[in-house]
């Protein structure tokens, strides 16, 4: 099934359903660079690369392919080139499922001064630094400056304002000095010359000028923290003696955040970062945290380490429960604006349903934002199905060409092997990891064969699975106490759990593994299909697939493998990654660094599976790198319900279980018995999985 993207400012069409059958000119080429044209530019480097090389190779070309080729002048490959890596990488990109936009809905302006004339303040720069970090991962789009003049910050305050209105977040920081004047607070510039008060109102940059440009974009929740509540630098020049900054009301919509309490000095900290700017940067990335958590806990962190002489302080109106690292239930979001779905057929006739909601379809129906089954279907034509995501405030209008019942197969699915790409050809993968290299010399035709695994297995056996070469282990049966005295709610009540015995993924689904099942198309098998975030070889995990990507990514392998795979559940899980179900703290036993990677060693970034020790299974990565979706719907009180034999909860809410922790978390939360739940649609860099076999 081909899909064509064409972008326009009315909204998005999608040719979902196009007959796969080969172009005749070169527009075949223009569309797929113009399909292609948001990804990044070493990514189209790549693609190009890729292409130009296939041409040079004359015995793996089709002549097909090849005469489409002579259609394109040179100078076109040059002004395709410049055109794809021009167009702005914030529009949107494609995947087999539907829609993906890339522009984020998250945007941040972090400001910090610190290069001041008088004064001259250690940590706003580090602290500028340090927050963007922070913020990239947690998927904002970032602008950021540091130690800016008055017209450098107006001009990076008017970037952001443009971009936040196309955003459900603006998050604004600022780390440098800080004045109150007649109850109104001025962010002071680097370079400003403040010789009176009065001065004051034309070199500093009015913080209500702020709050006000980020209310009027129409996002539904502003975030203004304000680290510059150090002594007043030009004291000596006023005649008040206010300290510190004047409470600010907040908006509809809006918290404000102060490293202190209203009139109140802050520290800059003696370390890398001022004491409150530590304290949210630790707190920020922390799953289960809601914005006015995260707050309470950085300012109880400060309070504690100061002995109550810095209290920071929040203002804020009625605000929704949002989640900057995942929330425990999932559905605590902020509510989207509804989008619209319209289909046009061919033959118009068609009729048209969307299988996984109630209501009829009818064009330009109105829906909330997520994911729908859309199913297409006419009489002497193949029933076509359909999988797509809409965004909030998008109208997305998708072309469906169904395919008449009597016509062949298409042209281009034999010309798979003539490439040398079909689906079930591991060596495509450049996977150096030795846990998941197998002898695929024979892989070619051997996918109508389930794979060979022993018959009555021992702990410690493993067998491969021929169609991506990854590896599983057995778990033999067995029971264990499931759960944590010592750990939080939701892990409780500890209790006796008894399964049967089950194959385990080795390590977490590989971005090599996943380009082979998910990217069985025969331009995405060129241009390859990896929808992670941290890019950086084969032998890392996928990330930044959702719940239902998980499930896609198992249905596909079983189709192909002829074996049944799905995701782990919960007690599965645990009873794995505690190495049988041992009392262990994390995933092999309490030293905690031989074991996982998370936030103290991983460098802010995945790593490749299996470079840490194992457990007792001989399972890698358990505990840390990247979080691992479970079959389960999450329920806090899961634990209370739980059948005492196999069990699996499929009720109680809308979320999923996630287990494992990640390379973003501290080790409280790559412990062997954390749960969270999270929205079965979200798709983070710190969230992957791994499958079993039942």
């Amino acid at each position: 099934m081909t899909l064509k993207v064409l972008m326009g400012n009315a909204g998005i069409k999608r040719n979902v359903f196009a007959r796969n059958v080969p172009d005749k000119s070169a527009d075949a080429d223009f569309r797929i660079f113009r399909a292609w044209r948001h990804d990044s530019t070493d990514q189209k480097l790549r693609h190009l690369l890729k292409i130009k090389d296939l041409e040079r190779k004359n015995d793996n070309i089709p002549m097909a392919t090849k005469r489409n080729r002579e259609h394109i002048p040179a100078v076109c490959w040059i002004w395709i080139i410049i055109f794809s890596l021009t167009v702005s990488t914030g529009s949107a990109a494609q995947d087999d499922r539907g829609i993906k936009r890339i522009n984020t809905r998250r945007v941040a302006l972090v400001i910090g001064n610190g290069n001041y004339d008088v004064s001259p303040l250690r940590n706003p720069v580090n602290d500028a630094d340090d927050m963007e970090k922070v913020l990239k991962k947690l998927k904002f789009k970032v602008i950021k400056g540091t130690n800016l003049n008055k017209k450098e910050m107006l001009n990076h305050l008017s970037r952001f304002s443009k971009a936040l209105r196309q955003a459900d977040v603006g998050l604004f920081f600022f780390g440098g000095h800080g004045i109150q004047l007649n109850n109104r607070n001025y962010l002071i510039p680097v370079g400003c010359i403040v010789e009176a008060e009065t001065d004051v109102e034309y070199e500093g940059l009015d913080a209500g000028r702020v709050i006000s440009r980020m209310g009027s974009a129409g996002s539904r929740l502003n975030i203004v923290i304000l680290d510059a509540c150090r002594n007043n630098p030009f004291h000596r020049s006023f005649r008040s003696s206010a300290q510190g900054l004047a409470r600010m009301d907040a908006p509809k919509g809006t918290i404000i955040a102060y490293a202190t309490s209203p009139g109140s000095v802050a520290s800059d900290g003696t370390g890398r970062n001022g004491t409150y700017t530590r304290h949210l940067l630790s707190a920020f990335p922390v799953p289960g945290l809601n914005i006015q958590d995260v707050f309470n806990q950085a300012g109880m962190g400060v309070m504690e380490e100061t002995g109550d002489k810095q209290i920071p302080w929040t203002s804020n109106t009625p605000i929704p429960r949002y989640f900057l690292a995942g929330g425990p239930g999932g559905g605590d979001r902020i509510p989207s604006k509804k989008g619209s779905i319209t289909v046009k057929p061919i033959p118009p006739d068609s009729w048209i349903r969307i299988l996984n909601i109630p209501p009829k379809y009818r064009d330009g129906i109105q829906l909330e934002p997520g994911r729908y089954h859309i199913e297409v279907s006419a009489n002497g034509y193949t029933r076509q199905r359909e999988w797509v995501t809409l965004r909030a405030g998008q109208d997305l209008v998708l072309n469906v060409d169904l395919v008449e019942e009597s016509e062949p197969e298409p042209i281009l699915r034999p010309l798979q092997g003539t490439l040398g790409i079909s689906s079930n050809n591991t060596n495509n993968t450049n996977n150096t990891n030795n846990t998941n290299n197998t002898n695929n010399t024979n892989n070619t035709n051997n996918t109508n064969n389930k794979p060979v695994r022993p018959v009555s297995p021992s702990p410690g056996d493993t067998w491969t699975e021929p169609v991506t070469g990854m590896v599983f282990v057995w778990v033999p049966e067995g029971c264990f106490r499931m759960g944590s005295d010592s750990g939080n709610n939701e892990e409780k009540p500890v209790h006796r759990v008894c399964l049967d015995g089950f194959w385990m993924g080795k390590t977490e689904v590989t971005q090599g593994q996943w380009k082979i099942i998910m990217g069985n198309n025969l331009w995405k098998k060129i241009m390859g299909n990896n929808p992670s975030y941290f890019k950086s070889g084969d032998s890392h995990p996928v990330e930044q697939v959702s719940w239902h990507d998980a499930k896609k990514f198992a249905s596909k392998l079983s189709t192909e493998s002829g074996q049944e795979f799905k995701l782990p559940s919960e007690s599965q899980w645990e009873y794995a990654a505690r190495s049988g179900g041992k009392d262990e703290t994390y995933a092999g036993g309490d030293h905690l660094d031989q074991l996982a990677w998370y936030d103290d060693n991983s460098g802010g970034k995945t790593h490749p599976v299996a470079d840490k020790s194992p457990n007792g299974l001989g399972l890698y990565d358990m505990s840390g790198n990247v979080w691992e979706w479970c079959e389960d719907v999450y329920d806090k009180n899961a634990y209370a319900k739980h059948a005492s034999k196999n069990p699996l909860v499929l009720s109680g809410s809308t979320s999923r279980v996630v287990r494992g922790g990640s390379w973003s978390n501290n080790p409280r939360f790559v412990r062997s018995a954390i749960r969270i739940g999270l929205d079965p649609g979200d798709t983070y860099s710190f969230m992957g999985f791994r499958l079993c076999v039942p």
